[in-house]
């Protein structure tokens, strides 16, 4: 049976990875980008296409909780149903907690977090048994480095909700997990700003490891992970 995907951040990055990945394996999908990524996406849904697969760009804003409902109606009107939810869509804001402006951390906390809530709860009420729900996370999290406390805290609390729904969707035979991810293995936009170049030895050194963590994210919506709930796999954190 076919399955669908809804990929959120699709059009770039780790998210842009992931929706190829999975569209090259025959897996229908869904690939959401925010404004000014049109043209990104379309790149992506172009090459699943070329490669035989199938795929459908979107743009919405995950931070308004509008969005999701109607994410899930056009792939269900497209596709049929939505069969694994994978959140990558996340922006990111350094700077030191005193200088962190109220409206910067609430923009941080609608996307990041509020962005995952809106899907997950979605997903919650959608999807099917066998269902998969995959949320990225970062490793700057068990790093604590100075200047990310907005984007450290968004995915806290991402983590902590999805060890919570997994325990609420287990009855229902949808797995929830999480994959951290090492800034200096995924070269993507989102860490494109930052320090990491002080705080991970992997960063700067052209070592783009992203396949690596496809490869996890890609188990982890599979069959053959039907028994793994509630967990954050951190990804090469030996490194860190």
């Amino acid at each position: 049976m076919q399955r669908t995907a809804l990929i959120t951040g699709g059009s770039g990055g780790i998210g842009a990875a992931i929706a190829r990945c999975f569209g090259y394996d025959g897996i229908r999908v869904l690939v959401h980008y925010r404004n000014g990524g049109e043209e990104a996406a379309a790149h992506v849904v172009a090459d699943i296409k070329a490669a035989g697969g199938d795929a459908f760009a979107v743009q919405a804003n995950v931070a308004d909780s509008r969005s999701a409902p109607d994410l899930f109606d056009f792939a269900e009107s497209r596709f049929g149903s939505v069969d694994i939810l994978v959140n990558c869509a996340g922006i990111m804001h350094e700077a030191p907690l005193a200088e962190v402006s109220d409206e910067m951390f609430e923009m941080v906390l609608a996307v990041n977090l509020f962005g995952c809530f809106h899907t997950m709860r979605e997903a919650a009420r959608r999807m099917k048994t066998g269902g998969r729900i995959v949320n990225v996370s970062s490793s700057a999290l068990s790093q604590s480095a100075p200047g990310y406390s907005s984007y450290n805290a968004t995915k806290g609390a991402v983590e902590a909700i999805t060890r919570v729904l997994a325990n609420e969707l287990a009855p229902k035979g949808i797995t929830v997990n999480a994959v951290a991810v090492s800034p200096g293995e995924a070269e993507t936009e989102i860490y494109s700003h930052g320090r990491y170049d002080e705080i991970s030895p992997m960063a700067g050194q052209g070592n783009n490891r992203s396949a690596d963590i496809v490869g996890l994210v890609k188990f982890l919506a599979s069959e053959k992970a039907n028994w793994i709930h509630g967990q954050v796999l951190r990804a090469r954190e030996d490194l860190m």
